[in-house]
């Protein structure tokens, strides 16, 4: 439902939240419905009481990144909505959080270790990636590693199990998943990754809602990059509420292309 974009410098006493437009998106009709600056809370607010309460009434789901101002917004105007936060987001975070530790247990590896040089430069991206698409060539410098490094041999299980994770069928078996990667985590110690678990266990209330609603923000995601190629071609944009109107008439019903029938 929303998503933000960057779309100047920062002035001063402003914070990074005002770098941002949010933009919101219907998940039926797939069309921009909405542009107000910053990402904070009142920026969804605006949007919401424009709704008014019996619109706000029939909302069912909105799918959002991590952002505490946009669920507190939700949760405000539209109680009876279930907040999804977009996987995508979510594995990004855990991406994050896996490279930390790879930086961490490249510290601690002894400098004449030959696997030291593996675990680092290029071979750091192969890390993250999923051994199902690693080649031939890249897999075999991972399993050097992991066959030497008992520490690294963990990361990748744990990695390889929670890039699954949204798979699992229903909440309870997500659950499950969920604790035994915690308890991977714990058992090996890794600090970022513990960081990273807590975060998530204390909000499994919202997080179990992506096995109920199977719905992301690749809506916004498409409709980011359009609004990048609408800043290229205008070469930036001085005036902010001539911006919007621009996202309004390529992405949305300002566009008579996508004006419901009942309007032309």
């Amino acid at each position: 439902m929303a998503w933000e974009v960057h779309r100047r410098k920062r002035k001063p006493g402003e914070t990074r939240d005002d770098l941002f437009v949010t933009v919101i998106s219907d998940l039926d009709t797939r069309k921009v419905i909405w542009v107000a600056d910053s990402r904070r809370k009142e920026a969804l607010d605006g949007f919401f009481k424009l709704l008014g309460p019996e619109a706000c009434s029939k909302i069912e789901v909105v799918a959002m990144d991590q952002h505490e101002g946009y669920r507190a917004s939700v949760i405000q105007y539209c109680p009876q909505a279930t907040v999804v936060w977009d996987k995508f987001h979510l594995l990004q975070n855990f991406e994050e959080a896996v490279n930390e530790t790879r930086k961490d247990l490249y510290e601690s590896i002894d400098k004449y270790s030959p696997v030291k040089k593996l675990t680092r430069g290029a071979y750091r991206f192969l890390f993250l990636k999923r051994a199902s698409l690693r080649s031939a060539h890249e897999q075999k410098p991972i399993d050097q590693v992991v066959n030497q490094n008992r520490d690294f041999m963990r990361l990748e299980i744990i990695k390889e199990r929670m890039l699954t994770f949204f798979n699992e069928p229903d909440e309870l078996s997500a659950k499950t998943v969920f604790t035994k990667i915690g308890d991977w985590i714990w058992q090996a110690d890794f600090k970022p990754l513990k960081k990273w678990y807590l975060n998530l266990e204390k909000n499994w209330e919202t997080l179990k809602n992506d096995f109920e609603w199977r719905v992301t923000t690749s809506l916004s995601e498409a409709i980011n990059n359009v609004i990048k190629s609408i800043k290229r071609r205008g070469f930036g944009y001085r005036n902010r509420q001539y911006f919007k109107l621009k996202i309004m008439q390529v992405c949305g019903y300002l566009n008579s292309r996508f004006m419901p029938t009942c309007f032309q």
